[in-house]
């Protein structure tokens, strides 16, 4: 049913199911809508060396962090616990970057 929604329904739904799992969101910045009508996408082989490359290489750019449900699972649930730990680090990053 959700394939047929359009994107303002699909964010206005998303929305309110985040901040039912995580509280209050604040004003949404950046939003993308991609549609997988048929299937729940798969990761090619060689994902996760793939996202090794990534993180190795973003340590040269300190203050960029990289999440979604093209890196670590494409379930809402993943993605939840994926900014989650995202959050975190930009918190402790941003912590350690005041104490110097």
């Amino acid at each position: 049913w959700a394939v047929a929604l359009d994107e303002e329904e699909l964010e206005a739904i998303a929305s309110a199911m985040l901040e039912r799992a995580v509280g209050s969101l604040g004003r949404v910045h950046f939003r993308m809508c991609i549609r997988h009508p048929k299937a729940i996408p798969l990761y090619l082989l060689g994902h996760g060396r793939r996202l090794e490359t990534i993180e190795g290489r973003l340590g040269r750019f300190p203050g960029i962090y990289l999440t979604g449900n093209a890196y670590r699972g494409v379930a809402l649930n993943d993605c939840t616990r994926e900014a989650v730990r995202v959050a975190q680090r930009v918190e402790e990053d941003f912590i350690l970057a005041g104490a110097g």
